[in-house]
């Protein structure tokens, strides 16, 4: 049988928002299947945008094959009418979920029924795995993720940041979904924050001296911009001592984009220990769980040098596989023999 994904527009952003699916499809690419849409682009205006979205769907589902394989990353534009389309010519479906609104309190955004429907369901982590098995009943065909490549160009630096003894942590993103950064206090000379992203606000840095502010940058240039820190963070919310909000209840299911970021530069993280995640970044030795923000400096002082610079190796290994898309090329080859 021959594969096929559908192409979309995705619109350049500093925050990444777009990076995930659009590196998920240059591995389709790579993996044999075949765009069955128009070519992917880059417009950042959205009506242009939104046209070539909706021809490139047009497309794909005018000339939707017979009886093969089809893969559509959940939720895209149209795809319902996709799923469908390609139901009714008795194709095999696979969705790759990025994002499950109901676990985000947005159960009127899901449409859970065309994953239960569908012959092949590649989901996150253990949690979000388990929570679809028990909702719709879909264990034999749910194959699991584990963590979202991060593609980059030529070869990406191999190098090991040195052990610090003011470690620095970094913090990318949207600087407005961090309210928890107002609310950081740590002694002096204990540790420094580097921020980059948009948002901030000045009552996120008044008064810190320990929290430099960088700017925004794009995905590829935040990569070497992060270099010189020991860890990258990953924490949602109000609060330092949990991830709060809707937010903060749905890392406890999805694979953050932020962690393969951060992996992809070669940090070491500290997550949650309440995270979806947290098992895959214990098991492989590639970070730490905290249950509180507070808890970061002394974490990291029991980390001897010996112990990071093995952290940072083990990081090195998941960096060369996240980099090359191996993860997903590895849940497509488990998948495509279930279907």
């Amino acid at each position: 049988m021959e594969k096929f994904y559908i192409s979309k527009n995705y619109r350049e952003s500093n925050t990444a928002s777009t990076k995930a699916k659009s590196d998920c499809e240059d591995i389709f690419q790579a993996y044999g299947y075949k765009n069955l849409g128009l070519s992917k682009k880059n417009y950042t205006n959205t009506f242009v945008g939104r046209i070539w979205t909706f021809l490139s769907a047009c497309k794909a589902y005018i000339n939707m094959p017979y009886g093969e394989v089809i893969i559509l990353q959940y939720k895209t534009p149209f795809i319902v009418s996709l799923f469908n389309r390609a139901k009714q010519r008795k194709n095999k479906v696979i969705l790759l979920i990025h994002d499950i609104w109901t676990l985000r309190g947005l159960p009127e955004e899901d449409y859970l029924e065309i994953i239960r429907d569908a012959d092949g369901v590649i989901s996150h982590t253990p949690n979000m795995q388990e929570w679809l098995n028990k909702l719709l009943d879909i264990s034999r065909k749910n194959i699991r993720l584990e963590i979202f490549d991060y593609l980059l160009p030529g070869n990406p630096d191999s190098s090991i940041t040195n052990y610090q003894n003011i470690p620095s942590i970094c913090f990318a993103g949207n600087l407005k979904k961090a309210p928890f950064l107002t609310k950081l206090n740590f002694p002096e000379n204990s540790l420094s924050f580097d921020l980059y992203g948009p948002g901030i606000t000045e009552n996120m840095i008044e008064n810190k001296s320990f929290i430099k502010y960088h700017g925004t940058f794009p995905p590829e240039k935040l990569i070497s911009e992060i270099h010189n820190s020991m860890f990258g963070l990953v924490w949602d919310g109000d609060s330092i001592n949990e991830c709060t909000g809707t937010n903060g209840k749905y890392l406890q299911f999805n694979a953050p984009h932020k962690i393969s970021l951060y992996l992809a530069a070669g940090k070491p993280v500290i997550i949650w220990k309440k995270m979806g995640m947290a098992q895959f970044i214990e098991k492989n030795n590639i970070g730490i769980t905290i249950e509180s923000l507070e808890e970061i400096p002394d974490r990291i002082k029991q980390l001897s040098e010996k112990e990071y610079i093995e952290m940072s190796r083990n990081v090195s290994v998941i960096k060369d596989k996240i980099t090359q898309g191996e993860y997903l090329k590895e849940a497509l080859d488990k998948i495509e023999q279930i279907i």
